[in-house]
């Protein structure tokens, strides 16, 4: 898609229109965009011309290219983005490329383009039009046709079906854990970027470019935290962040694969009660919560804000490198951590005590958001940091909504986490200093 240029345009003199090509002259209304659009995800994929006159022959060649022109084009791709989001569910992937005139060899005006829709065969059909009806392509015809064969439509479903089966069984999978490491409480986050397989795009990264961004710790919120130990995997490439830890242990380790996915499981840090003085409110936690008496596993989730942020920046920095685009979704699993209490070093959380008492956690493992499924995935905000950009922002504002979601799961109400921005990062600060390493071992 990326190298299509105005001369490759000429091949459609001879294509007709039919299972994989659709042509328009202009673009159309929103309802006859979603059509079109749907119908090419509900079966093959395919590709669609804004911009191109077809013969009238009866043979449905292009004929012309009078293209669209300058002043139109914002508000014309504007109706195909609004189209596909609003009048398709669940709205399909689609790629797109805008070719310039003037090319004499094909007859494109300067300042004028043809938009190109390239629609992958989508892997979560049926893909319903706001009309509630389903489309299909027809060999050799030029518009779609509603599918009303109870047979096909139940193949569609079935396909979607699996799709989601397999997102489910990917989420669902459990770390290998060594027998030491069975009672140790670990995060496993997940950062997606093509949950349901629409793009079947692999990313670009080279292993060279993979180790060179795990092996950074010069962003502000890196915590110091380098992963040397890199190398590569069946399905992508893998980074460990082995520093001083056992490499046999189930260490800070990033897992990225070919289609742009990445998965990072932690070692989560419990509170170290001989130096709670080195936080802000653990003292009176403990007073509180009398688990200094009782023995009681602290889960500290100090750091907890930050690592997110980090995990998140590090997927951004390893998709930009490797030409992978959002939307980019999100879904935490924590094992190991049933009946230990959560503990996070900030006023509201100290208040929230006072009142209601410790949390203690009723489960061994747990999804957040809750749930295996594609709808319970959450989606990151559609932002990145630019190259040059030294103080990673976008990192901590998506890592914000995820952190309520985690410790929603953990035992704290969201009205517990609604702390600033600075007083996260100071507690996690803290945190630090606390545990004197960049990383928690096992």
């Amino acid at each position: 898609m990326r190298d299509l240029d105005a001369t490759d345009l000429q091949a459609l003199r001879s294509t007709s229109e039919g299972w994989y090509v659709e042509y328009k002259q202009e673009v159309p209304n929103a309802s006859s965009i979603a059509k079109s659009v749907s119908a090419f995800a509900n079966h093959y994929g395919g590709w669609l011309f804004y911009g191109i006159a077809q013969s009238q022959s009866g043979q449905n060649f292009a004929e012309s290219f009078p293209g669209i022109g300058r002043a139109e084009l914002a508000d014309n791709l504007k109706r195909i983005t609004d189209a596909v989001a609003g009048s398709i569910s669940p709205a399909p992937y689609f790629d797109s490329r805008i070719i310039w005139g003037p090319d004499a060899g094909i007859g494109l005006p300067a300042d004028r383009c043809v938009i190109v829709l390239c629609v992958t065969e989508g892997s979560n059909p049926p893909y319903v039009h706001s009309s509630g009806r389903i489309y299909r392509r027809i060999a050799d015809k030029s518009d779609p046709k509603e599918e009303t064969d109870r047979s096909a439509l139940d193949l569609l479903w079935a396909k979607g079906a699996k799709a989601r089966a397999r997102l489910s069984k990917a989420l669902k999978r459990r770390p290998e854990f060594s027998l030491g490491e069975r009672e140790s409480p670990y995060m496993r986050l997940f950062v997606i970027a093509d949950p349901l397989n629409d793009r079947s795009k692999p990313s670009d990264l080279i292993f060279t470019d993979f180790a060179r961004v795990m092996r950074d710790a010069t962003r502000k919120w890196s915590m110091g935290i380098s992963f040397e130990n890199a190398f590569a995997s069946s399905n992508g490439f893998v980074a460990r962040h082995v520093y001083d830890n056992d490499p046999q242990r189930l260490v800070f380790t990033c897992e990225h694969s070919l289609f742009g996915t990445t998965t990072i499981t932690a070692p989560m840090f419990e509170a170290r009660i001989n130096k709670g003085g080195q936080y802000l409110h653990f003292l009176e936690f403990l007073t509180l919560s009398k688990s200094m008496a009782t023995g009681a596993k602290i889960l500290d989730l100090s750091l907890l804000f930050l690592l997110l942020g980090f995990c998140i920046g590090k997927h951004w920095e390893l998709a930009r490198a490797g030409g992978v685009e959002g939307p980019f979704y999100a879904k935490a699993r924590f094992f190991n951590i049933w009946r230990r209490r959560p503990y996070l070093d900030t006023t509201g959380f100290l208040d929230f005590v006072r009142s209601h008492g410790v949390p203690v956690i009723q489960e061994t493992d747990v999804f957040s958001p809750p749930g295996a499924t594609f709808e319970s995935l959450l989606i990151l905000p559609d932002e990145k940091l630019a190259p040059d950009e030294p103080d990673p922002l976008p990192d901590l504002r998506a890592a914000s909504g995820l952190m309520a979601n985690v410790c929603a799961a953990l035992g704290l109400p969201v009205e517990v986490v609604q702390a600033s921005a600075e007083e996260m990062v100071e507690a996690a600060n803290r945190a630090r200093m606390v545990h004197g390493t960049s990383s928690p071992k096992p």
